[in-house]
């Protein structure tokens, strides 16, 4: 019962701070000798009393003041979008020449199986005419084929 009763306690006294911690100047939090912690806008007469208000007027106060920036802190927050602009631009350039990459490899797999489709004549180390048998033209074919399929959307 007791446990409750500081349960409703509790609640009443976060409560009404509430409502009052948005007009009060001031908040105190102090101890009673029974052990109970009290808030409110005056300190109690003989008990110890602690200022609160510099802990919640920032949180809840509309027109809290701004924390001040230093110049070092400024030049560091510049410093950090300059890095984050850069990652950004140095991605998209990366993001820019893998598609050019793979465009390239695109068009050079299509080049290749369309030259595959006919008759196949390619040229040996001394430069002399050598025709590919079927087998070879296919087997050349699918991994052309394979290279369109992997570069090509």
């Amino acid at each position: 019962m007791f446990r409750y009763l500081l349960l409703a306690l509790a609640i009443t006294a976060s409560s009404s701070l509430a409502c009052h911690a948005a007009r009060a100047d001031t908040l105190f939090r102090w101890i009673d000798e029974d052990g109970l912690v009290h808030f409110g806008d005056r300190p109690p007469a003989g008990a110890a009393a602690e200022d609160m208000t510099a802990a919640i007027l920032p949180i809840n106060s509309a027109d809290a003041a701004r924390p001040a920036i230093s110049s070092q802190q400024r030049k560091a927050a510049r410093d950090l979008e300059r890095q984050y602009l850069n990652r950004q631009h140095q991605q998209q350039q990366q993001q820019q020449q893998q598609r050019a990459q793979r465009a390239h490899a695109c068009r050079e797999a299509r080049h290749n199986l369309n030259i595959l489709r006919g008759p196949v004549i390619v040229l040996d180390q001394d430069g002399q005419e050598v025709r590919l048998t079927e087998r070879g033209r296919q087997q050349w074919a699918e991994e052309q084929e394979k290279l369109v399929q992997k570069y090509c959307d």
